[in-house]
């Protein structure tokens, strides 16, 4: 029997001890669930009272005398007994608790990957001469630490991105690393990653290590230093010591100068009680009660340091910065010989004992290196274990503490051995299986069918000392369009240009010698903004021209972005798999595109000028090392330029969206101006005293796909807009243009607007007079006329007899919700949600009509015609001014006269006008 003090004591202290590793204890939320209510108490007393109304239904409903001698006594025969069995008990009722008491507050205290510095102190220059940042486009993301002249130790999440499960690798040209400074801006040199590997069991909390190899090896000095990899976890309690760049508290301040503080190693038993997921492949470091220290946000992948050896690197923590919980770093000694494999430091004397004679109910393993090698496909790095413990649970149920033998006692003695039984023991017991899952992660064929000669000739190669490096696209004579990182390097964190006259561009051949044309570059731009990372794209201009063939012609620029799960031709030189061989033939194959949303929810940093490409359903594809700067074709056209190439490994391949950037392309090279470019440059029209109107044809797509569009319309009357004219391009005019004024900021989707003076007169008539401008917007969801000739619907044909239809105005906050782009230049109007209206192409520049007057001019739209977003027009009222002062209008007064002058000058018609004129002013409408 179990007396009542005894019982609340018990059951107080073993709840109270689970409950703080969830919440805290002083404002517990009662549950809703419960019918059981205490009320008073000690806290110890009321977490009973609980524990026991939700364990122990029937007691909910006695009274509370009843009820607390229903908790004394199930306390005593059933919880206490089940909690001290087993450590999964605890487990669980920490797991109920949590969520019933907890609340909200219990899915906060989940594990965080946000490793963290706080009461740090400064480190001395050359004090961890191992230590480096490492950078992502430039900034600080990470630490890591030297173990050799071309090999950093990192956490395999500072490389990769975890979205739903998956791992989605960082492309390594973004990645650099910093070292032989303390200071985190100033000092030190800048290096490029070249490439990494991560441990092959990462899952996000378990396996969190990666090796990052250099571009170009270290030089050695007394601010650069390798460490040495610890062979043996710290002694218990140990003073370890941490550094990095992390916050110096939560939501603090990040330090210029590099912090180091020391925490306390504690045993593997202990570690496990506080984090569940912990094995030997995890270290807990703990804080000191009366200053709480440890790492913060930005300290991920740093190292942990005792008696001068490398044995943790940062991974996570439970709750906030400076919170007494342990932080969990990645153990080094587990994982010594994995990153020994994949670096190239050498193996010591110890490492090479030799393990013989190992037995395990009649298994035995000899592990001399003359019988290991007859062993087929025996790969370490690439067989991955769901449980560290996997050997011992193969043999019943064993005690993996108390179990004795020769296997336990060779596991205890040395960790990395047991690794390496595990390894043999999972080849031997899943035999063929663990051949075909390595087969299966090693060769993927990604760009896996051959060109045929002249199938792809606006594809070149860009040749660095004589052999391939980038892909590029020959988009004229004389220019080649291709990725920002194929033509710069980045050094000390600033961006420089690869010297010119050591890049070739070879074109006119699917092989990468023998055929073709080679010819030097004469200068290479990048786009103003490219930071190492976003706006990765580049033109080069060669030395000389190239005179088109079967096998060399340029290829369109995209105006707009491809349907979702388009199919899309990407074509390369590179990598055949991860680490494979280059191919010497042209490479090809079909990837489907994803929806911007769908790449921002993919990538968060995605923006309009990113193009993700997903993998085919039934194999992975993509491109792979050596296939940047090469092009992603859709219908003919230049849709996107590689700068990510994850091998196949099924997470998107990310390019640069060409049509965002198709101004720029062509502002920098001598593409001559299409007639659909032209009909855009002309889209910006307005109005003069005596005409309104721009009408340009197929509007270019920035972030949007700028295709004004006029659906369900109906048939105008003559006369009804005699204000509306027809621009003509390539055509026969009626009277010609002297002169065109822009606005002056105009770029792209802003300032859109532009006044048209005549060589002629126009004589007015009732088909031919001038609209008032608006001084001042709409109503909200007033009825607004647009009129124009463009397509009935998406694609569709062109409308021969001037169409109409009323959309409704947005107010400014409305349409900057729906539109975050909008400014107080810009007017939104809406389509009706039952019959969608609204422009579509060849309705650039048209009018927008409220009462009588000019209130807008037609833009651009999101998605095809006829979708449900508002349409965009450059708001008149705002440019009223602008437009007065550039035509002859000279006062409002002027704008509100219908004078019908007779002595102005006509202009001529003559028979092959006749049509024409027809066309742009109709003398019935069509019935």
């Amino acid at each position: 029997m179990c007396t009542k003090r005894y019982a609340k004591e018990y059951a107080a202290m073993v709840l109270l001890r689970i409950s703080d590793l969830a919440c805290p204890l002083p404002n517990l939320p009662q549950p809703a669930t419960s019918t059981f209510a205490p009320t008073g108490g000690s806290a110890s007393a009321r977490l009973i009272e609980f524990i026991c109304s939700v364990k122990f239904n029937g007691c909910a409903n006695r009274s509370r005398a009843i009820s607390r001698r229903c908790v004394i006594e199930k306390q005593c025969n059933n919880l206490k007994m089940k909690l001290k069995t087993t450590t999964y008990g605890i487990l669980l009722i920490t797991i109920i608790l949590t969520s019933l008491l907890c609340g909200e507050n219990a899915k906060a205290s989940h594990l965080r990957l946000e490793p963290r510095i706080v009461r740090g102190r400064n480190v001395s220059p050359g004090q961890f001469p191992f230590m480096v940042s490492i950078r992502y486009g430039g900034s600080h993301i990470c630490g890591g630490s030297i173990i050799s002249a071309n090999y950093i130790v990192t956490a395999a999440h500072c490389v990769t991105t975890q979205i739903d499960g998956d791992n989605f690798d960082t492309t390594p040209s973004f990645l650099s690393i910093h070292a032989g400074s303390t200071h985190i801006e100033r000092d030190g040199v800048a290096v490029q990653v070249s490439e990494y590997r991560t441990y092959p069991g990462y899952r996000g909390l378990m396996g969190d290590l990666a090796v990052v190899k250099l571009s170009q090896p270290l030089n050695f000095t007394e601010h650069i230093r390798p460490i040495n990899l610890a062979e043996s976890d710290p002694p218990n309690f140990s003073n370890v010591e941490i550094l990095g760049w992390g916050r110096l508290y939560q939501d603090g301040p990040k330090p210029e100068i590099l912090q180091h503080t020391s925490l306390s190693s504690l045993p593997h038993s202990q570690c496990k009680v506080h984090n569940p997921h912990g094995d030997e492949s995890l270290l807990c470091l703990s804080p000191q009660r009366r200053d709480p220290s440890g790492v913060c946000n930005s300290d991920s992948g740093g190292p942990a340091v005792y008696n001068g050896h490398l044995v943790g690197i940062a991974n996570y923590v439970k709750g906030l910065c400076g919170s007494p919980n342990p932080d969990v770093f990645a153990n080094v000694a587990y994982y010594a010989d994995w990153i020994k494999e994949n670096s190239d430091l050498q193996n010591s004397d110890s490492e090479n004992a030799n393990v013989e004679n190992v037995n395990a109910e009649n298994l035995a393993i000899e592990s001399r290196d003359s019988e290991l090698s007859n062993l087929e496909n025996v790969d370490s790095e690439n067989t991955t274990l769901e449980n560290s413990d996997f050997e011992l649970s193969n043999f019943g149920d064993v005690d993996s503490e108390n179990f004795n033998g020769p296997i336990s006692e060779f596991i205890h003695s040395n960790i990395k051995m047991k690794a390496f039984i595990a390894t043999v023991l999972t080849l031997l017991i899943l035999g063929e299986e663990a051949k075909v899952c390595e087969s299966k992660r090693q060769q993927r064929m990604v760009l896996s069918s051959n060109a045929s000669p002249g199938q792809f000739p606006y594809m070149v190669s860009l040749v660095y000392d004589k052999r391939h490096y980038c892909g590029g696209s020959l988009i004229s004579a004389n220019y080649v369009v291709t990725a920002a990182h194929c033509v710069t390097y980045l050094r000390d964190g600033h961006i420089f240009f690869v010297d010119k006259s050591l890049i070739f561009i070879r074109a006119g051949s699917i092989y990468l010698s023998g055929e073709g044309i080679i010819t030097a570059v004469a200068e290479c731009k990048t786009y103003p903004y490219y930071d190492g990372f976003r706006n990765d794209i580049a033109v080069v201009r060669l030395a000389q021209s190239l005179n088109f063939t079967d096998y060399i012609k340029p290829i369109s620029l995209a105006e707009s972005f491809p349907p979702h799960l388009s199919d899309v031709i990407v074509t390369g030189w590179g990598s055949l798999y991860q680490n494979g061989p280059s191919t010497e033939i042209l490479q090809y194959t079909s990837m489907l595109s994803a929806s911007k949303n769908l790449c921002k929810m993919l990538f968060y940093y995605a923006d309009e000028s990113f193009l993700c490409l997903l993998n085919q359903k039934d194999y992975p594809n993509g491109a792979c090392s050596g296939d940047s700067g090469g092009p992603a074709a859709y219908k003919g056209s230049l849709l996107g330029v590689v700068r990510h190439a994850p091998c196949g490994d099924r997470s998107p391949d990310i390019f640069t969206n060409v049509a965002y950037y198709a101004n720029w392309i062509r502002n920098n090279t001598d593409l001559k101006v299409s007639e659909m470019y032209l009909h855009i440059k002309m889209k910006l029209f307005v109005v003069t005293v005596l005409t309104l109107l721009v009408l340009g044809v197929e509007a270019k797509s920035l972030d949007f796909e700028l295709q004004p569009r006029i659906v369900q319309g109906r048939n105008a009357s003559l006369g009804q807009f005699p204000y509306i004219i027809s621009l003509r391009y390539r055509n026969t005019h009626i009277c010609g243009v002297a002169e065109i004024t822009t606005y002056p900021g105009y770029h792209g989707f802003l300032g859109d607007i532009a006044v048209v003076r005549l060589a002629q007169s126009l004589n007015f008539t009732e088909h031919i007079r001038p609209i008032n401008l608006s001084q001042s917007d709409p109503p909200d969801f007033a009825n607004v006329l647009l009129a124009g000739w463009g397509r009935l619907f998406e694609n569709g044909p062109r409308a021969r007899t001037l169409k109409y239809a009323p959309m409704a105005s947005l107010s400014h906050d409305l349409c900057s919700m729906l539109n975050p782009r909008i400014d107080e230049s810009l007017l939104c109007l809406m389509t009706d949600r039952v019959n969608p209206n609204g422009m579509c192409n060849g309705d650039s520049g048209g009018p927008a009509v409220y009462d009588g007057r000019l209130v807008g001019v037609a833009n651009y739209i999101r998605g095809q015609c006829g979708a449900h977003h508002p349409d965009v027009f450059a708001r008149v009222a705002h440019y009223a001014n602008w437009i007065r002062e550039n035509s002859d209008l000279r006062n409002a007064e002027i704008f509100h006269s219908e004078s019908r002058q007779s002595n102005q000058l006509h202009c001529k018609r003559n028979p092959t006008h006749r049509k024409l004129w027809s066309m742009i002013f109709p003398k019935r409408s069509d019935k």
